[in-house]
């Protein structure tokens, strides 16, 4: 009976039946340049010189982004200052997460490979 929980609370969560590494620097750059993620209802593009683009259904905002120290970070003007963010990518390959330092995250799915 204990397995059977065990086995339906792991696949119950999403997150754990799917699994989900971190990304290195390399990896991350490789996950990211010139590529488009997609929110939900709003997307990213990823430009290979370092642009992106986040776009919502009414509007869309141009920043810079870059990896630094492992991690994925961003500069949307006018404000001067960095955001860093870990990424983990899902073993499928198809998603990614963006996590802040107070570990809230942000899930995106790769918009050319749905």
């Amino acid at each position: 009976m204990f397995r059977l929980v065990l086995f339906l609370a792991f696949f119950a969560n999403p997150a754990l039946a799917e699994g989900w590494h971190l990304l290195d620097g390399k990896q991350i750059k490789s996950a990211l340049t010139s590529r488009t993620i997609s929110y939900g209802t709003e997307q990213q593009d990823f430009k290979a010189t370092g642009k992106t683009l986040y776009q919502t259904k009414t509007d869309g905002h141009w920043g810079r982004w870059r990896v630094r120290a492992n991690k994925y970070c961003s500069q949307w003007p006018p404000a001067k200052a960095w955001t860093c963010y870990k990424i983990h990518a899902s073993t499928d390959g198809r998603k990614l997460r963006f996590e802040d330092k107070a570990g809230k995250i942000l899930e995106g799915r790769y918009i050319d490979l749905n």
